[in-house]
């Protein structure tokens, strides 16, 4: 029996009605008796705007959510509103790879988290078979999780990648993300290419 004041959980996105997301979650809640909804939250937020935070918070607010998974285009705006919003906090390892994914609310604050980077690593390495030490790496994409990888391999001391390359074909996102990663790891910690100079530059 479902119970009305239980808080509902979702994914936040935009364009993503292709998301079998409910599906696999609403299966999983339902065989383990856990009375709750798994719901899709497909909103069109203006990233630039500054009442992201009042748009995001109401949404936790409204639909009584208790968690909510982030996806594009809003990692990186979610980081920066939760950073800089009262009641809001991020977790250490979010804080260091610059963008959110995982979002918990108690109904009086809110926290974020990245869970990006640490299923992403442990499936490259056991179902994969990869371990990107002393390779060089290609990170297609600067966006939330794009940025979230490449913060993590940087900073990963004697076990990093031999060499970070990235590439975005939105050269603003790519910048960013370089001179972030640079500021923070070295000049060497990673190298944005262009499009008509990846085969070199990775051969």
């Amino acid at each position: 029996m479902s119970n009305v004041n239980a808080k509902v959980y979702g994914l936040l996105g935009k364009n993503i009605s292709y998301s079998l997301s409910p599906v696999m979650h609403n299966a999983a809640l339902a065989h383990f008796g856990i009375p709750t909804e798994y719901k899709l939250f497909d909103r069109d937020f203006d990233t630039r705007a500054k009442h992201i935070d009042k748009d995001f918070l109401s949404l936790i607010k409204d639909n009584n959510i208790g968690g909510i998974n982030v996806t594009v285009p809003y990692k990186i705006a979610v980081f920066d509103m939760l950073k800089s919003g009262q009641k809001c906090t991020i977790d250490s390892e979010a804080e260091l790879l610059g963008a959110v994914n995982t979002v918990r609310s108690d109904g009086e604050k809110v926290k974020g988290y990245n869970t990006d980077v640490e299923g992403f690593y442990q499936s490259l390495q056991e179902d994969a078979g990869f371990d990107p030490k002393g390779k060089k790496v290609f990170l297609f994409g600067s966006g939330g999780a794009g940025r979230a990888l490449c913060m993590y391999l940087a900073s990963i001391g004697e076990a990093a990648p031999e060499e970070i390359f990235l590439y975005d074909s939105q050269e603003d996102l790519l910048c960013q993300l370089a001179t972030v990663c640079k500021k923070q790891f070295g000049p060497d910690a990673c190298v944005p290419v262009e499009a008509k100079d990846i085969s070199g530059r990775m051969a």
